[in-house]
């Protein structure tokens, strides 16, 4: 359990059993004091309670308890992987960054009601995941027999939020908030910890004075000291992988791969 993760459960299931407290209500489902002020209602958000984009990632459904125990099982299973990878910092304004801008997704197109729960920020966990690790293999507890590649299931779970999405048949699930969560996070993920990744499109932009120029040639890359790789591979086996920069993780990859093609 890594430390940003156990933080994460502690509050959103303590934030839970409040709200079971506090929004107690005659009928199921109608919102008690916990979800008015602090779920997102696009109508409150746009009157001033800016708050509620924040808050509402540590409330979830209180009439249905599988909202909350889906959502804190898959930050169990792949956050603490994703959080080694990326360093505590990074994790957790992947996190929020995701939650929030799940949030806007649903202001955005939502027609009324409230929207709870940390989906938005666990899509963006998911995104980065697959992002980092696109080949890792996957393998569900209730289908042992098939693997999946990361990317494959990222990419498999967000064609199905968006079909669900255009086809208006979500009920009371926002699939928005997941998509624009998983987007932002995999976004995250590859432009602080895989920059190299935007190097393989044929062309890219370059500044130069006065405006842009484009170019179809990859920028060839410096070659490495071993000195230099000895040094990222110390700092990695002393503060892990989330301590590296930018410059590092690129000079660490580029070596591998010369390697690997000799």
């Amino acid at each position: 359990m890594s430390k940003g993760v156990k933080a994460l459960l502690i509050i959103t299931v303590s934030v839970f059993f409040l709200q079971l407290i506090f929004d107690r209500s005659p009928l199921m489902g109608e919102p008690g004091i916990m979800t008015l002020l602090f779920g997102l209602w696009p109508h409150y958000f746009m009157q001033g309670l800016v708050w509620q984009l924040f808050t509402y990632m540590f409330l979830h459904s209180n009439y249905y308890m599988g909202h909350l125990i889906f959502n804190m099982l898959a930050l169990f299973l792949m956050g603490p992987e994703t959080e080694r990878t990326m360093g505590t910092r990074h994790f957790l304004i992947l996190y929020f960054l995701s939650g929030i801008l799940g949030g806007l997704g649903w202001i955005l197109i939502a027609n009324g009601g409230v929207c709870v729960g940390a989906s938005g920020a666990i899509f963006g966990i998911i995104g980065a995941f697959s992002a980092l690790d696109p080949h890792r293999p996957i393998v569900f507890l209730f289908l042992p027999m098939f693997r999946f590649k990361a990317w494959v299931f990222a990419v498999g779970l967000g064609v199905i939020q968006l079909l669900y999405l255009l086809s208006q048949q979500g009920g009371n699930i926002a699939y928005a908030v997941h998509l624009a969560g998983g987007i932002a996070g995999c976004i995250y993920a590859l432009v602080i910890f895989r920059p190299e990744v935007f190097s393989r499109f044929p062309l890219r932009l370059y500044k130069i004075k006065g405006g842009f120029k484009v170019s179809g040639k990859n920028p060839k890359f410096h070659i490495v000291s071993s000195t230099k790789i000895d040094d990222i591979l110390d700092k990695i086996a002393k503060q892990g992988m989330g301590s590296l920069d930018r410059k590092e993780r690129r000079l660490l990859e580029e070596t591998s791969k010369k390697k690997t093609e000799r």
